[in-house]
């Protein structure tokens, strides 16, 4: 099987819909899996024009996202009403992805979306298996492997507003006999040089809606430009880039993934935080990793070692135009702190070692270890100059250069995380079941013990029944810990200074989800899905008087509780009729609650998450090699996450949004394909997920600072042209 023959010379057709890994680390069923997954295939990617992780994600049940959503994340998403950036595991062929010094993962278009095999999402807590981040879910993005002597596809875009982009990949194998090694490489770019998401929300943009008092004190400050109730505007743009290597013999595999993402730093923020007006601002930032993965077998055991090198940087010249710092807003102190700039640094060893085994009773097993040692300059975002990158060093303790840092306590973070996981799973007749138990020691934060249990029965070969519970953790970022600030203690009129927080605590996390799938055809199914999970020991961003003194940064809020309950309905089906239909109809329904922090009472809603959101995906081919497909989405309101006090809570609410896209495609050849897609065509104006989850005590009775717009405007309608060459 490993030798290069001719069958390399013929297409080899996989799979891939129903192979699922990421759940188990190993191969299973999509059907037996006692939890909610998706599969999206590359051929689904192609066809719908996907360009980025978040488009991937728009179409799934039961998620929200936001394009634009912020500077510091890029675009984001929520999963059943958890952040996804922050809360979900973020995998690139089995491996964690994102860097320790983010706040979350950092999206764009740097990752290889359009180099993938497929992509794997699963629902619910994965802590037994991957550890921390892993609270709303895993994702997990495979990159195609050659099975072809030569092979490569290449894509090229255009389109509004003032977007263009190209992406590659290219692979094959080389060698003879039993030496054959596959190789590939992927890389692609895209830029925006403008997000055009002011016009038609003037209102969602004016100052007025974010002073304090009727004073326009922002009139004479030399960093702003515009009039009492109207910003000025310039450009807002955006480019992302990725490079990725992959060589694989039959046991070693060696693999590079470069990443780049550049956002102009004003995006989803209020104009009294940050500046619009100049397109020179940015959140810039560079991702590299390089590994290696060696797989072996010893009779019926399996073995994978996996050991990586994931380093983080951000452009010395990531800054933002700042107005007055949140802890003088309105008190009519000045402030000489034009730009605020940015850095951040991470430095991430990785190793894993995983082993597994099977019996022909149906009963596999697996084991594993992993260790990660982790070096961080904290991404801090108040520096008064550009950092000079050669002042820190990987793994540090600390900054050359810097005495003020060091003085304020901003120094190097450095902590290491050793893991332990074994696993069981049952396949065999009508039951599968799935037990999993990890603990997690990290040097920061301690111990944490988490255990995930599912089954599910196949009451008939064509009904399935699943059940499953799970708990995570998810320890603060080191960005959390280090970007709080509070006032010269006795004396605010001297100014701030920066405040780590280093008794921040790790939130906490149960799931529970029951489940039944109606396999009505081959082609055709019904997924009903009841979910429920509650987050306790929130970290939230506050700006409060502590003993006279302001504090403006992150805390764990007191008695802060979360809870989720829903049902999700899905009805699916393809190649139906001579048209070869195909179909995806969701409904999510939830309710929820949420303990605000700080004795601000009760809300029964769930912040930033709709009762009801609707997607229906359907197209078909009405003439040979041209499709059409149309994508509708529809949601109720929500409650924003500035919300600071219960008995104000309806005030803070967002207007749900409808929205048509059209998406059209021709086979112009069997390898050129054409593409023209219309987002948002009925140019619906809209509110996606808040920049930034700040509850804050207020500052008067009805009034509280806020970082984010009310409403984080959505782009209107645009359009997307493209080819896909296949060779």
């Amino acid at each position: 099987m490993d030798r290069l023959g001719k069958e390399d010379f013929t297409d080899k057709k996989v799979g891939t819909e129903t192979v699922v890994t990421s759940a188990s680390r190993n191969a299973k069923n999509l059907e037996n899996l006692p939890f909610t997954a998706y599969v999206i295939t590359d051929k689904m990617i192609t066809e719908r024009g996907y360009q980025t992780l978040v488009d991937v994600l728009n179409d799934l049940p039961g998620t929200r996202v936001s394009q634009p959503g912020s500077a510091i994340h890029g675009e984001t998403f929520s999963l059943r009403g958890l952040f996804g950036n922050y809360y979900t595991k973020i995998l690139v062929d089995n491996v964690p992805i994102q860097p320790s010094a983010t706040n979350g993962m950092p999206l764009d278009a740097q990752l290889p979306i359009q180099s993938v095999e497929r992509i794997e999402v699963i629902y619910g807590p994965a802590a037994d298996v991957y550890g921390a981040d892993a609270m709303a879910g895993v994702i997990n993005i495979i990159t195609k492997e050659s099975e072809q002597i030569n092979w490569g596809n290449a894509s090229l875009i255009m389109g509004s507003p003032y977007l263009s982009g190209i992406k590659f990949t290219v692979g094959g194998k080389i060698g003879k006999r039993n030496r054959v090694f596959k190789y590939s490489a992927f890389g692609g770019y895209r830029q925006m040089r403008d997000k055009n998401i002011t016009r038609g929300y003037e209102e969602v943009y004016n100052p007025v809606n974010f002073r304090l008092g009727d004073n326009p004190y922002y009139l004479n400050n030399p960093n702003y430009s515009g009039t009492e109730t109207a910003p000025d505007f310039n450009g807002l743009p955006s480019n992302s880039a990725h490079l990725g290597l992959r060589l694989s013999g039959k046991k070693l595999t060696l693999g590079f993934d470069g990443m780049l993402r550049n956002e102009h730093s004003a995006i989803g923020l209020n104009p009294l935080y940050s500046t619009y007006h100049n397109p020179n601002t940015k959140m810039g930032e560079h991702i590299f990793r390089g590994f290696a993965a060696y797989n072996t077998k010893i009779k019926k055991w399996n073995s994978r070692t996996f050991l990586s090198w994931l380093s983080y940087r951000m452009d010395r010249a990531s800054s933002r135009g700042t107005l007055d710092d949140p802890l003088f807003l309105g008190t009519g102190i000045p402030t000489e702190l034009f730009y605020a700039y940015s850095y951040g640094a991470s430095d991430d060893i990785y190793f894993e070692e995983t082993v597994n085994y099977g019996w022909q009773n149906g009963l596999s097993f697996q084991a594993g270890v992993t260790f990660q040692y982790s070096g961080n300059f904290p991404n801090f975002n108040y520096l008064d100059e550009p950092f000079n990158p050669s002042d820190y060093s990987p793994w540090a303790n600390e900054i050359k250069n810097s005495p003020v840092l060091e003085l304020l306590n901003i120094r190097p973070f450095n902590y290491s995380n050793t893991s332990a996981m074994a696993q069981m799973y049952y396949d065999k007749n009508k039951w599968q079941a799935m037990f999993g138990l990890r603990y997690d020691y990290n040097s920061a934060f301690g111990s944490a013990l988490n255990p995930r249990f599912g089954a599910s029965y196949k009451v008939k070969p064509n009904h399935i029944l699943r059940s499953s519970v799970s708990t995570a953790f998810r320890p603060p970022s080191s960005y959390l810990i280090f970007n709080s600030l509070r006032s010269v203690p006795g004396n605010p009129a001297l100014g701030i200074i920066p405040t780590p927080q280093f008794d921040l605590k790790p939130e906490q996390l149960i799931s529970l989800e029951l489940g039944w799938k109606w396999l009505i055809s081959e082609n055709s199914q019904v997924d009903v899905v009841a979910y429920a999970h509650q987050t306790e020991n929130h970290i939230v961003k506050t700006l409060s008087d502590q003993n006279g003194d302001l504090f403006y940064g992150y805390q764990n809020g007191e008695e802060s509780l979360s809870g989720l309950s829903g049902l999700q309905l899905e009805y699916t089906f393809k190649n139906l009729g001579a048209l070869n239909w195909y179909s995806n109809l969701s409904v999510n329904y939830s309710v929820g609650y949420e303990d605000l922090p700080f004795d601000q009472g009760r809300i029964s809603s769930y912040r930033e998450m709709p009762n009801w959101i609707g997607k229906w995906l359907m197209g078909c081919t009405p003439l040979p090699r041209f499709g059409i497909g149309l994508r509708q989405q529809i949601t109720s309101s929500w409650l924003s996450s500035s919300v600071f006090n219960s008995d104000l809570a309806e005030g803070s609410r967002i207007d749900g949004y409808y929205t048509i896209d059209i998406l059209v495609n021709y086979d112009f050849t069997e390898n050129i394909k054409l593409f023209a897609n219309v987002y948002n065509a009925n140019n619906a104006k809209y509110g996606g997920i808040s920049a930034v989850n700040d509850i804050g005590v207020p500052l008067t009775n009805d009034f509280n600072f806020t970082e984010s717009l009310y409403l984080n405007p959505q782009m209107g309608a645009r359009f997307t042209l493209g080819v896909n060459v296949q060779f």
